[in-house]
């Protein structure tokens, strides 16, 4: 469930260190909030982006238990608020609706990179690039 939050943690959000190619649009799923169509850090819907640790706001070069140091100031701790002030991050039952109401399609493109399609009940969808996760240094 820690690296699935990682997953979905890093779509509801935006600014990057990088210039975004495409712009940041908020997808109707036919839910109860609305979802990006692209992770924070990233420059298209298809790139990964960055590795947010859970109330962490900054990237790292190493991520694990021992460099675990949550923000002082949860309003801040809101990598999506704080990138993007419009923005922020999905609640638990945010997400469980996510998987509860939608469905979810793997599929592989012809350069090797997996990602997974989610549709929402009105037919809509946000693809998920399937990029690992970062635990303890190692990807």
């Amino acid at each position: 469930m820690k690296k699935l939050f990682l997953l979905l943690a890093m779509m509801l959000g935006a600014a990057n260190m990088y210039a975004q190619t495409e712009p940041i649009q908020s997808i109707d799923l036919g839910l109860s909030i609305r979802w990006a169509n692209m992770n924070v850090g990233a420059t298209n819907a298809k790139d990964p982006g960055g590795y947010y640790a859970n109330m962490e706001t900054r990237l790292k070069t190493s991520y694990g238990k021992y460099n675990y140091f949550p923000e002082s100031d949860v309003s801040k701790a809101d990598v999506a608020l704080t990138k993007w002030k419009y923005w922020r991050m999905p609640t638990a039952s945010e997400i469980d609706e996510l998987f509860e109401k939608c469905s979810f399609e793997v599929y592989k493109e012809s350069d090797g990179k997996t990602f997974c399609k989610v549709t929402g009940p009105n037919g809509n969808h946000i693809v998920l690039p399937l990029a690992g996760h970062y635990d303890e240094g190692h990807e």
